[in-house]
C-alpha cells in the first residue's frame, strides 16, 4: 500500500514511543526522521527492506542488506549514490536498531536523552548523521508541522531506573565515596565523568580481575556507552 503521512505518523509513531522508554531518544526526532528517510514508507528501501533510516550496511553488520541508491550531499551538491543499507524483517526491528546505532556511538551523546527536540535534531546532524545541510532544520519543520511533541513522553527523563538506584545507593552505603545524584539516574550519567567513577570503583584492572568489566578494550579506549556504564555499576553492586 502506498501510505499517507497521516497513515505513517499513525503507524509508526507507537514503535516511536515505546522505544523511546528505553532508548531516551525523543518519539518526535525518531518519527520526523523515518518521514524524512523513508518518504513517509514509501521508498523503495522501506517497501523492500522494512528500513526506515538510511543506514549503510558496514562490514560488521550482520543482518539483512538492501542495495540501492539513495540522495547524499558533498560539498553542497547532490548526488545520488549506490550502497548497501541495513535491512529487517520489521519496522520495530529498524526503530530498534536505529536507537541503537545512536547510543553505541559516543558522538550522538547529546542526542540521546535530550528533551528539546529542536536541540536533538541540531545535535544528530552536528554529530554527523546526515550529509544534507539542511537535515536539522527539515526535522524540525516536520516535528512542528505535524505536531510531533505530542508523542514525547514529558516524563521520560525523570523517572528513577530502579535498579541502577539501588545500585548507586549499595555502593555508597558499602563506603565509596559517589554522587549520588550523577548516578542514580541513566540521564544523570556523563561519560565524562567515567574516569573518575572507574578510580572510585578501583580501576580498570581491579574491575577485570573482579569479573565485572568483561570487554576491556571499551574501557581502555573510552568508547563506552551510558548502558556500559549502567551494566557496569549494577554489576559491582551485585559484588558488595
Amino acid at each position: 500500500m502506498t501510505y499517507t503521512r497521516i497513515q505513517f505518523i499513525a503507524k509508526v509513531a507507537p514503535m516511536a514511543q515505546e522505544d523511546a522508554k528505553e532508548s531516551r531518544i525523543l518519539a518526535s526526532l525518531t518519527i520526523a526522521q523515518a518521514i524524512l528517510e523513508s518518504g513517509d514508507g514509501n521508498s523503495s528501501l522501506t517497501r523492500e527492506g522494512n528500513a526506515l533510516f538510511g543506514i549503510k550496511a558496514n562490514k560488521s553488520w550482520r543482518g539483512r542488506v538492501w542495495t540501492g541508491s539513495i540522495i547524499e550531499y558533498y560539498d553542497g551538491m547532490r548526488t545520488d549514490i549506490t550502497a548497501g543499507f541495513r535491512a529487517y524483517d520489521t519496522w520495530q526491528e529498524s526503530i530498534k536498531d536505529h536507537s541503537a546505532f545512536l547510543i553505541k556511538s559516543r558522538r550522538y551523546q547529546e542526542v540521546v536523552g535530550e528533551k528539546d527536540y529542536k536541540k536533538a535534531c541540531r545535535a544528530i546532524q552536528a554529530a554527523g548523521y546526515a550529509t544534507d545541510p539542511e537535515y536539522a532544520n527539515k526535522l524540525m519543520a516536520l516535528i512542528e508541522r505535524n505536531q510531533l511533541t505530542k508523542y514525547d513522553i514529558e516524563d521520560l527523563t525523570n523517572t528513577v531506573d530502579e535498579k541502577l538506584y539501588e545500585a548507586v545507593s549499595k555502593i555508597i552505603k558499602f563506603g565509596i565515596e559517589l554522587d549520588f545524584n550523577s548516578w542514580k539516574r541513566r540521564d544523570l550519567i556523563k561519560l565524562s565523568n567515567v574516569p573518575f567513577l572507574l578510580n572510585k570503583l578501583g580501576g580498570i584492572d581491579k574491575l577485570v580481575q573482579d569479573g565485572i568489566i568483561s570487554q576491556r578494550v571499551i574501557w581502555d579506549k573510552e568508547t563506552y556507552t551510558v548502558n556500559n556504564v549502567r551494566s557496569l555499576l549494577i554489576k559491582y553492586a551485585a559484588r558488595l
